[in-house]
């Protein structure tokens, strides 16, 4: 049995020079071969449409803004599309900010245990929303879902 996941750091899902990224036919390829997909860095709010594909389901960790930075967009933003067949086989577990945990059960892929995936966005160090113990955070939720 095979199970592909695909990531992709869309910089923007909605963009003034090509308009709404997720309605690109080369993404859209990309989305069904994949029976989980995730983007990154989709800068999108809570209520924004995100064009998810005929037959997958989604999981978004909004974009946010700190209030102590007072110019520019908001930071981050994910999107998890994932093969509606997968409906009761991949939940959510832990939300954050920046990332969101899901398990994706045993019985799914034929395994012996539950598989634990991430979907990230980490800032670059130069960032306002760069957070210094961003991996040491990551490194402790590793080993709680291990």
């Amino acid at each position: 049995m095979s199970f592909k996941i695909s990531s992709w750091n869309i910089q923007g899902l909605h963009s003034s020079t090509f308009g709404m990224k997720s309605t690109d036919p080369e993404l859209i390829n990309t989305v069904n071969s994949s029976d989980v997909f995730i983007l990154v860095e989709t800068w999108c709010c809570a209520d924004m449409s995100t064009h998810c594909p005929n037959g997958y389901r989604e999981l978004i960790v909004p974009s946010y803004k700190k209030t102590k930075v007072r110019c520019g967009r908001a930071s981050g933003g994910i999107i998890v599309w994932y093969r509606e067949e997968l409906r009761a086989a991949l939940c959510p577990i832990q939300r954050g900010d920046t990332h969101l945990w899901m398990k994706i059960r045993k019985d799914t892929l034929q395994n012996n245990t539950d598989i634990y995936l991430c979907a990230i966005y980490m800032p670059p160090a130069d960032s306002p929303y760069y957070n210094e113990e961003g991996f040491q955070e990551l490194q402790k939720e590793i080993c709680h879902f291990q």
